[in-house]
Order: structure tokens, then C-alpha cells, then sequence
């Protein structure tokens, strides 16, 4: 923020964060605490690809990967037994996505479909209601079924079931299902950060979302959308009379060799290899 000084009087200067942060002092393993419940079984080699995933082990583990040009190339495959598991973690960097293994839909699944929201009502359950016995609060401040936060076309690749921790808890980073914090002190919030200045801005009225950034910042930039937006223009930013305008629809050119319809937003294979590297980089991916 120190260069805003550089700015004129009648500019807009925002600074955003997706996401905040938070220290932490107890720590789970999803897959852990999900065996714990009974709803899932590890296969013998777990005894050494788990270690892999935290702590010293965890380090080596990614400089190999590093020194040998593996990323975005091989992962840790998860050391489940799966003709034994009815739900598992789809969110393995943070824990805060479990899915059940689905008949139909999974590679190995074994829960009938008539029977999935009775297993997910279970799983639910189980992870909402569980305490700590350290400290006798719930390590899961929320939980939520994927079609109350996902929707469109692509909602089904989400985790059946989403979860929030609770202050000072992270829902991954242990070697067991629950443990006190070693070699982390800290994990992601939902809770970003948004910091405003300019000629319109005022206090916001109601708690902005990550969704109304888009529409707010072509708003302020007078720039046209191409779709409508989920978010809402934060006029508490732009000023009231600001608006995202509808961008007229274009002829469809189709250009030999060049995907058309619902194909044209895919990815090449190549292409998506790229964008798992750079994700397993940054430690979203395993």
C-alpha cells in the first residue's frame, strides 16, 4: 500500500485477499478421523506413503519431487482399502472436503446410490458432532452438502461434503486423527481481507463475498461482462450508480482444429498438466 501515494485523487485503489489466515493449535487427518468412525479402511501401504504426508517426511518427500521433476507428473496415491471404505477425503491440502465412495461414480465405490444421502446424513453427523476431548469444542465449525455452495455444470466434480474449521484448528497436517499442532502454526480462514480507497467508498452495509469482486471491478473499470454474475456490484466501492453492462453478443467464428460449444472452454492435456504443476507447487494438491 505504501506505493498508493502514486495515485490520483479520483482513483480506486483495492487491495484483496481470497482467503485469510489464522494460527492453529490442534490439527487433524481427515482419513484418520474418518476410519475412527468406521466409515473408511487404509490398505497396507499407508504404513509408508502416510508419513509422506506431513512433517519432516513431508519436506524430503517434495525436494525429491522437485529434484526429479515429478510435479504435476506423479502423486501420493491415497492408501485406502476402498472395497472397505464408504467416504474419504477429496481435499486432501486442507481436509475440508470428504466424498463417499459412490457406486457408478467412483473407480472402486461400494455405496449403493439408493443409499448415498443416508451414508452422507451419517458422515455428517458424525463429523459435526465430534468434540475434542482436549479442549471439548467441535474441530468442525460448519458443514455443508456440495449443492448448498456449488452450483452450474461442473458442480458434481465437488466434494459431497464441505467443511469450515473452527478457530484455531486445521483439518489437516496431523500424523493421527487428532493431535496438538507441531510443525505448522497456522492455516487458512474463509475470512479474506478487502481494504478500499477512493473518491466513492464507504462503509460496507452488509459483509462483501469473493463473489463480488468480478462485478465490482468492471464496474469501476466501466468494462463490459459476458456472462451475469453471481456476485453483486459493492457499491459501497464504486459509488451507486455504477453498473456492469451487458457486452453485445458477437458472432461465433469457428476456426478450423479449434474446439466449438461446450468443448471450447477445455483444456489440452498439456495444458491442464501445467496448471496441476503449478498447483502441487504451491501445496494445494498432493
Amino acid at each position: 500500500m505504501g506505493h498508493s501515494s502514486r495515485t490520483r485523487p479520483d482513483d480506486l485503489v483495492l487491495f484483496i485477499s481470497d482467503h485469510g489466515f489464522q494460527s492453529v493449535t490442534r490439527t487433524i487427518h481427515m482419513d484418520h478421523l474418518l476410519k475412527q468412525f468406521g466409515f473408511l479402511e487404509f490398505s497396507a501401504s499407508n504404513v509408508v506413503l502416510g508419513p509422506m504426508q506431513w512433517g519432516p517426511m513431508r519436506k524430503v518427500a517434495r525436494k525429491a519431487y522437485d529434484m526429479l521433476g515429478l510435479h504435476g507428473k506423479v502423486s501420493l496415491p491415497q492408501s485406502v482399502n476402498w472395497s472397505k471404505t464408504k467416504a474419504f477425503t477429496t481435499i486432501r491440502s486442507t481436509g475440508e472436503g470428504v466424498s463417499i465412495n459412490l457406486a457408478g461414480r467412483e473407480p472402486d465405490g461400494i455405496v449403493d446410490p439408493a443409499d448415498f444421502e443416508k451414508v452422507r446424513d451419517q458422515v455428517m453427523d458424525a463429523l459435526s458432532s465430534f468434540v475434542d476431548p482436549k479442549t471439548g469444542r467441535k474441530p468442525v465449525k460448519a458443514i455443508y452438502r456440495r449443492e448448498e455452495i456449488f452450483k452450474g455444470k461442473h458442480a458434481d466434480t465437488a466434494p459431497d461434503i464441505l467443511m469450515e474449521p473452527a478457530e484455531q484448528y486445521s483439518l489437516t497436517h496431523a500424523k493421527t486423527a487428532l493431535e496438538d499442532a507441531d510443525w505448522i502454526s497456522g492455516d487458512h480462514r474463509i475470512e479474506g481481507v478487502i481494504v478500499a480507497a477512493g473518491p466513492n467508498v464507504k462503509a460496507f452495509e452488509e459483509p462483501p463475498m469473493l463473489v463480488d469482486m468480478a462485478p465490482t471491478i468492471l464496474a469501476a473499470l466501466d468494462a463490459p461482462a459476458t456472462i451475469e454474475h453471481t456476485g453483486r456490484v459493492l457499491h459501497e466501492v464504486v459509488g451507486a450508480d455504477a453498473k456492469v453492462s451487458q457486452a453485445e453478443a458477437k458472432p461465433v467464428v469457428q476456426i478450423p482444429g479449434m474446439p466449438s460449444g461446450d468443448d471450447a472452454s477445455a483444456v489440452s492435456d498439456t495444458e491442464a498438466d501445467e496448471m496441476e504443476e503449478h498447483l502441487r507447487g504451491l501445496g494445494y494438491i498432493e
